[in-house]
């Protein structure tokens, strides 16, 4: 079964560093760039609260662990509006629809899960794929992303870190598995078997992050878009690219009111507003971590591209979408004993699904 470990405000910082020695061990010297917490600020509730006591109207002054590489990890990401006024017509279109965002989710995704609904529903998803006894579950009300999972590959266990409050809901929660699980960690596994596996360098291979998290967003909606009578908007994806490019320009405190046009409750427009001004320390500054827009850029370039792809190919490794098409790689390909999420099994209905996303979001093939 999955390991529950209920992580709460309460618990010292000491109980919390006890409780992580004992998961499997971290590579320290080469940090993935994908792992939300490597510029996670040590007082983030202590900051919220102070934010709220004070009519939101304070910028925030964050702390970083002793050593931490915040500063080079948000320079690896440079701010674009290339896709900007997409992003706003998404969320523009959501809102005419739905007319707020909890509005939407409540309608799309019904009822809130526990705690223990939620880690039955990863357990479920892990054993359907044949991953059993291979996954932990944390929840941290500290935790800035939703939901995070790191794999280890020395011990072949991975932790999934969930935030809290939980905003996972009954009919939206095989979205998260679709995104966490379906695609990255899946992804993961598979690129173990392919030739590139531990040599990148040797073969050319790019930074993979704009095409992982494209694919995972657009997975995240594929069980709405299977359903004609759901609306499958990149609406997390949109949000992230729209906030992202105003943390360059806005404080923390002028961010947070700009996105209460989109996001109608407090405490997610704070997460929101930390997730893209996470790695600074004086808040008051415009800038902030734009690693985010590549959730929707990813996702609109492979939406263009889709009719040009094997998704089962793609879904093979974790290779960026421009090395997909490079012909020796794909040649080098190798599919004995990978795994595929279950929405593929019938690959006409998730292609259809992938138009039907395209349409919603007003995405045209290239």
């Amino acid at each position: 079964m999955l390991k529950l470990d209920r992580s709460r405000l309460e618990n010292s910082r000491n109980e919390r560093r006890s409780q992580s020695s004992k998961l499997p061990p971290i590579n320290r010297k080469k940090p993935s760039i994908t792992h939300i917490g490597k510029v996670s600020p040590n007082n983030i509730l202590e900051q919220q609260d102070y934010f709220f006591k004070n009519n939101c109207a304070v910028n925030p002054i964050f702390s970083y662990p002793q050593g931490s590489s915040q500063s080079e990890y948000i320079n690896k990401f440079k701010v674009s509006s290339k896709y900007l006024a997409h992003a706003i017509k998404i969320l523009d279109n959501c809102l005419m629809e739905f007319k707020s965002e909890t509005n939407y989710f409540e309608t799309d995704g019904g009822r809130l899960l526990n705690e223990k609904e939620t880690v039955d529903c990863f357990e479920k998803y892990m054993n359907e794929h044949g991953l059993n006894n291979m996954m932990s579950v944390v929840f941290s009300s500290e935790a800035i992303a939703p939901t995070t999972i790191n794999y280890y590959p020395k011990t072949h266990k991975c932790v999934a870190t969930v935030s809290l409050p939980i905003f996972y809901r009954e009919n939206r929660i095989s979205g998260v598995l679709h995104h966490e699980i379906g695609t990255h960690l899946i992804r993961s596994l598979n690129d173990r078997k392919q030739i590139w596996a531990n040599k990148r360098k040797k073969y050319g291979l790019r930074s993979f992050v704009e095409t992982e998290e494209g694919l995972a967003t657009i997975h995240t909606n594929i069980e709405s878009a299977f359903n004609q009578n759901r609306k499958p908007y990149l609406w997390s994806a949109a949000l992230h690219y729209y906030a992202s490019y105003q943390a360059s320009i806005l404080s923390f405190s002028d961010l947070y009111a700009d996105l209460s046009k989109y996001i109608d409750d407090p405490n997610k427009r704070f997460k929101e507003t930390l997730r893209v001004k996470r790695g600074m320390t004086d808040t008051s500054k415009p800038g902030g971590c734009y690693k985010d827009q590549v959730y929707l850029s990813g996702a609109i370039k492979i939406l263009q591209s889709r009719w040009r792809i094997d998704f089962k190919e793609l879904c093979s490794g974790k290779i960026a979408l421009e090395d997909y098409f490079r012909e020796d790689i794909r040649k080098s390909l190798k599919f004995s004993d990978l795994i595929y999420p279950d929405f593929m099994k019938d690959m006409e209905l998730y292609r259809r699904a992938l138009d039907n996303i395209a349409k919603t979001n007003g995405i045209d093939l290239d």
